[in-house]
């Protein structure tokens, strides 16, 4: 059969002519067939000795046979003609048979590949997904061409080696502060692991889940509709059992005990074991260490707290401890080191608050030095990185240079039911932070007087928020989100999700053993490789296994889906760190754009 396509190629140029395989007998006959004075036409062998064709075929073997027998007894016959380019190509000992052209790029291609197989980083996944790297990245070439976005096919090259450039990669070598998101306050390394994380992408991430979960219902993936089931929920309920046999909730009310069991599981979660004894052994000294502490009232009412939140970007509660933090807040600083287990980022020097919107509060009645506070703060705001603090504190007749006092709260106003002192709210920023965190200023007053009419602003601030320049970008994005509760619904499928534990589900048992097995593998597939188009190999196993109809239409159709799904998400993270770099550094972007037009 090769022999017969090989003939019926027709007439060729000199130079595909020197590049054919078996070219000195094939050229023997290649004009006859081209003037058709030849046909070739394809018999099945031993089929009979009936029709003309038959008979034909089976005199060509015994032809063959004759021929072949007399060849074992005689010297070899020349493979090329008198005619003919004595030109044989080897390579290795071994001759190149067929197209040169064709073996040259087969080379350079496993050339290419031995090359990017000892880089140790970019070359990670393509060691483990070698086949599919390969044929997807044809696939995004052609997805691209057709779409018109031709930073997809860029997106897929530098995701696939890993080297897309995040704040950590191209800071690699450069100090932490570098390496941190631009988009939110988390203080989080930009990672690729983060970026699917980030809350300033949150739409594009929550738009991604409700895409691949219509494809999900369009095709009929099997066990897609069963739910996640975590460990999260069975170990906080654990806990709080066993906490009320020795801490009634006169002691260790229901909202405190809610929140420390929620802080201890994100402190531990990626533990295989979490021990029951170790939650109440840290909890124990907690509520031992209750008497000395130096925090004794309650928190504000939550609607000031929820105000403060939002209109200042606050992401982290500071300076409190386990029984006093609010889980309104996504961080909290403590300066006790038995409050580590539950959550607390250590208080240890002036640079731990770098970088971050902080709210601090403390009441009448609370061991805490103000003054001294405030000076703590303010040494703090010595950095370059975008740093706030919002201080609700007891009233001061003197406050530290470069802080304001935002509005005055006298106990008539009933926001908090601490002392007859007054209280204020204290604003303690650098220039970065006003800059890149802008503050609306009508909104922010105008809430103020809407929780109640005893709060007073005064005049001075009023002015001086006035008379600025009001900023109209965004600010940084704050870890908690509205979406939390559609993001943190997750399908027993879910190797492309980021907000998913990468874990065994608890209602695994409902399902056959082989299958939960797959799935449970599946489900440790790097995210970001999934939205590259890359599936997880368990995947296509699982519909092969079950049979299921259209399989590969379907692995095609969610291939297509992530990867475009991971390219939005990549180019509105470039467009808003592009958009932040003139909002920071106007002045350097120009010269890089005078640059580039030179």
């Amino acid at each position: 059969m090769a022999t017969i396509g090989a003939l019926l190629k027709g007439p060729l140029s000199e130079r595909k002519r020197i590049r054919a395989p078996g070219r000195a007998w094939l050229n023997f006959c290649r004009r006859e067939i081209a003037e058709k004075q030849v046909s070739v036409e394809h018999v099945s062998s031993h089929t009979g000795s009936v029709t003309p064709e038959q008979k034909g075929n089976d005199a060509a073997d015994k032809m063959a046979n004759k021929y072949r027998l007399q060849g074992e007894s005689t010297g070899p016959v020349p493979y090329l003609i008198s005619t003919e380019e004595p030109i044989i190509l080897e390579f290795k000992g071994s001759n190149v048979q067929g197209d040169p052209r064709t073996f040259l790029k087969k080379m350079a291609k496993q050339r290419m590949a031995d090359t990017w197989r000892s880089k140790p980083k970019q070359s990670e996944w393509f060691k483990k997904y070698p086949t599919q790297i390969l044929k997807q990245a044809k696939l995004v070439w052609k997805w691209s061409t057709e779409s018109g976005y031709g930073r997809a096919w860029l997106y897929y090259i530098f995701g696939v080696c890993q080297w897309l450039p995040t704040n950590y990669r191209t800071n690699y070598h450069e100090s932490e502060e570098k390496k941190r998101c631009s988009l939110c306050i988390s203080g989080a390394q930009e990672t690729m692991e983060h970026m699917l994380q980030c809350p300033a992408l949150i739409d594009d991430a929550r738009y991604l889940k409700q895409r691949i979960k219509s494809r999900f219902d369009f095709w009929k993936i099997p066990y897609s509709n069963f739910p996640f089931s975590g460990r999260e929920k069975g170990l906080r309920m654990k806990w709080k059992k066993v906490t009320r046999e020795r801490f009634p909730s006169e002691i260790l009310s229901c909202a405190i005990l809610d929140k420390l069991t929620c802080g201890f599981w994100k402190s531990n979660q990626t533990k295989q074991f979490i021990s029951t004894r170790e939650f109440i052994e840290k909890l124990s000294k907690v509520m031992e260490y209750r008497g000395s502490s130096p925090f004794c009232d309650n928190m504000p009412r939550q609607d000031l707290l929820t105000l403060l939140i939002n209109d200042l970007n606050l992401q982290t509660h500071g300076f409190t401890d386990s029984l006093h933090f609010s889980p309104l807040f996504e961080d909290w600083t403590s300066v006790n080191t038995i409050d580590l287990p539950f959550g607390a980022k250590l208080w240890t020097d002036i640079s731990t608050h770098h970088g971050t919107n902080t709210f601090m509060f403390h009441g009448p009645k609370d061991k805490v030095n103000t003054q001294g506070l405030l000076e703590v703060v303010s040494e703090s705001l010595t950095t370059n990185l975008p740093t706030r603090f919002i201080c609700l504190v007891p009233s001061q007749e003197k406050l530290p240079p470069h802080f304001l006092e935002l509005a005055t709260i006298p106990n008539s106003a009933q926001l908090f039911g601490v002392g007859s002192d007054s209280m204020s709210i204290i604003l303690a920023a650098n220039k970065e932070s006003l800059q890149v965190d802008p503050i609306n200023w009508d909104h922010l007053a105008g809430e103020l007087s809407k929780l109640s009419d005893h709060i007073k602003i005064p005049q001075l601030t009023d002015n001086l928020f006035r008379e600025r320049a009001p900023l109209h970008h965004p600010p940084r994005s704050l870890s908690r989100h509205p979406h939390s509760e559609i993001l943190n619904s997750i399908s027993l499928i879910n190797f492309y999700d980021a907000f998913a534990p990468m874990e065994r589900s608890q209602n695994l048992g409902s399902i056959p053993p082989r299958a939960a097995e797959l799935i449970t593998k599946m489900n440790r597939h790097p995210r970001s490789l999934s939205l590259l188009g890359i599936l997880p190999n368990q995947f296509r196993t699982l519909l092969k296994e079950l049979g299921f109809q259209n399989r590969e239409e379907a692995i095609s159709d969610l291939a297509r889906t992530l990867f475009f799904a991971g390219f939005s998400i990549w180019s509105k993270r470039q467009k808003m760190a592009s958009r932040l770099r003139k909002i920071i550094s106007p002045k350097k972007c120009r010269r890089k754009k005078q640059e580039s037009e030179l």
